[in-house]
Parts: structure tokens; C-alpha cells; sequence
């Protein structure tokens, strides 16, 4: 596994030694894959926010799980990783140029301070008709695994 340093280490995170790394200037995201056919696409956008007219709560996670209220997706769950972070899960499907894509997303949470935070956005896309293929369970399942170790700059 190698470490990424998204723009200079705003957040890092591990992904496989041979997935390539691209930039999308104009959309703000990053992506992330394996270099050959068929293989899913690991996507991230960072946002960092102020709450209007109000800090976040200071006693705990309950402000960074209530981001996730207002987007709750049917098969959505979320939790508080140990270090404060709060971690929502979710899939989707969505369909582009014509074909069905599955779409596996990972939001972390993270209070920057009493009235900032920050939100890394990963998504996983592949084809629909891949997601019961072992190598792409298998991808999935190593990002389960290391997406919610990820570390933000002020952590």
C-alpha cells in the first residue's frame, strides 16, 4: 500500500501500490484506479464548511453525525470511527451513457474546530454488472478497511 497526501496532505489516506493517480482540475476531484480494463474508480472531493450562525457542539460527535441527517440514502449507515471522525456508508446506482454503474461511497467527517469541519468524500464506481466479481469485493472490501483510517491535517 502506498500513502497519498491529497493536496499536500490536507488528508491521507492508503490505496494500492499500483492504482494510478489522476487530478480533474476543473472538477475538484482526485481519482484513483487500477490501470487496466474494467477496473473500478476510487473518486475523492474534500469540502471544508462553516455552520452558519452557530459553532459545533464541542461535547462530542453528535454535530458531525447530524450533516449526515439531511442526505440519508436507503441503505446508508453511520458511525463514529474511534478517533471522533463520523464515517457514512452508502450505494448507489446510477446510470451514464447508457449503462448501469454501482457507486459505494465513504463520507468522513471531521471537526476542524468549534465551528468548522471538513468532509472527504470518496466514492467507488464500476459497472454494475462487475460488482459481484471477487476482484472487485475484494477492492471494496480494502476500502472498507482503510478509508475510515484515513487522517486529516489537523488530527
Amino acid at each position: 500500500m502506498k500513502r497519498i497526501a491529497y493536496q499536500g496532505g490536507i488528508v491521507s489516506f492508503s490505496i494500492p501500490d499500483d492504482w494510478v493517480e489522476e487530478y480533474e482540475e476543473e472538477a475538484g476531484t482526485t481519482l484513483f484506479y487500477e490501470d487496466k480494463p474494467g477496473s473500478g474508480t476510487l473518486r475523492l472531493n474534500v469540502i471544508a464548511a462553516r455552520e452558519p450562525n452557530r459553532p459545533i457542539d464541542r461535547s462530542g460527535t453528535d454535530r458531525l453525525r447530524s450533516l449526515f441527517d439531511g442526505t440519508r440514502q436507503p441503505n446508508m449507515v453511520v458511525r463514529v470511527l474511534d478517533n471522533g471522525n463520523v464515517l457514512s456508508t452508502y450505494t448507489r446506482q446510477a446510470f451514464e451513457r447508457g449503462e448501469e454503474l454501482s457507486m459505494h461511497y465513504w463520507e468522513i467527517a471531521n471537526r476542524m474546530d468549534e465551528n468548522h469541519i471538513r468532509l472527504a468524500i470518496f466514492s467507488f464506481t464500476t459497472s454494475a454488472s462487475r460488482t459481484s466479481d471477487k476482484e472487485i469485493l475484494a477492492q471494496i472490501a480494502m476500502l472498507d478497511e482503510h478509508l475510515p483510517q484515513i487522517r486529516f491535517w489537523n488530527s
